[in-house]
Parts: C-alpha cells; structure tokens; sequence
C-alpha cells in the first residue's frame, strides 16, 4: 500500500506505473525483481509522507490469483 499527495486516480496509477522496476542480486548471483502486474485498487487514506510505503507484502501467484 502506497500514499500519495494527489486526488485524481489516473494520475496516482501513471505515477505508480513510471516507477523504475526493483531489482537486486542475491546471494545465487541471480537477479531477483518485483515487476508491478496489477493495481488492485486506489482508495482514500490520511497519509505520512507522499510515496511513503504504509504496509507491504509477498504473495505467490496462486495467492493472488485467489483474491481475483
């Protein structure tokens, strides 16, 4: 979950959308990375900071495909 400084949803999902993809090496010198698939959602929220991340999380495929 994510909080931003702005109203209007398109552009919050166009922000969202440009951000570069996370990447790192791990200890397998394998390249691991968080592509972004999908927005679930983008709802109101008193915030922090804008762009702060509020909560996160890791899910499997299988996990995700079961909230659709």
């Amino acid at each position: 979950m994510r909080w931003f400084d702005e109203e209007d949803n398109e552009q919050i999902r166009s922000l969202i959308q440009a951000e570069p993809l996370q990447a790192y090496r791990n200890s397998d010198d394998e390249i691991v990375c968080w592509e972004l698939v999908q927005i679930f959602a983008i709802e109101p929220f008193s915030p922090q900071a804008s762009g702060e991340e509020v909560i996160g999380f890791f899910a499997s495929l299988g996990d995700l495909t079961d909230l659709l």
